[in-house]
């Protein structure tokens, strides 16, 4: 089992004159032999060239990245492994502690928890290694990996969470 990559790919935001944006994907034949996109990112202004020549909607925003697929790809099997199932995880803003950034992990699995059973298996374990690393990848004093949604990051050490079921009507 790898995940190999299989192309490029462009989504592009376009806004009409009511503000309603449109999502466009282009699947790019460039490659990345110089190993900086160098190849695709020259696709990639050509491209919004033609669109903008094209369209009265105007370009809000775009988007570029490699997309990868799983060789052998096998459904899981753990009893945990629903999507409705969540790990749901609530922490003060960096800078203003006013503000809690929030993030649910889907199919959570059952050792970021306190307990299988009883009250603990409904609050997340904060000394889970696992859990701490994913937790401070939103964090700027942390591993600062990644921002939240607002471009944010929190302060793990507040970490609050619980496990949430979302209502699902598909199985």
């Amino acid at each position: 089992m790898a995940l190999s990559a299989l192309r490029w790919e462009l989504v592009v935001q376009l806004a009409d004159r009511g503000g309603k944006v449109f999502l466009r994907t282009f699947n790019l034949t460039a490659t990345d032999t110089a190993g900086d996109a160098s190849a695709v990112l020259t696709d990639v202004a050509t491209i919004l060239t033609n669109v903008a020549a094209v369209t009265e909607l105007k370009v809000k925003g775009y988007r570029v990245a490699k997309v990868y697929s799983e060789d052998a790809f096998t459904l899981p099997t753990s009893a945990e492994a629903e999507g409705e199932q969540n790990l749901h995880l609530s922490a003060l803003i960096v800078g203003d502690p006013t503000k809690s950034g929030t993030y649910d992990i889907p199919g959570p699995k059952q050792a970021l928890f306190q307990a299988a059973s009883g009250a603990g298996a409904d609050l997340p374990n904060f000394a889970s290694t696992p859990l701490d690393n994913f937790g401070e990848m939103f964090n700027s004093a942390g591993t600062d990996l990644a921002t939240l949604s607002d471009g944010e990051s929190w302060d793990f050490n507040t970490a609050k969470g619980k496990k949430t079921h979302k209502r699902s009507t598909n199985g």
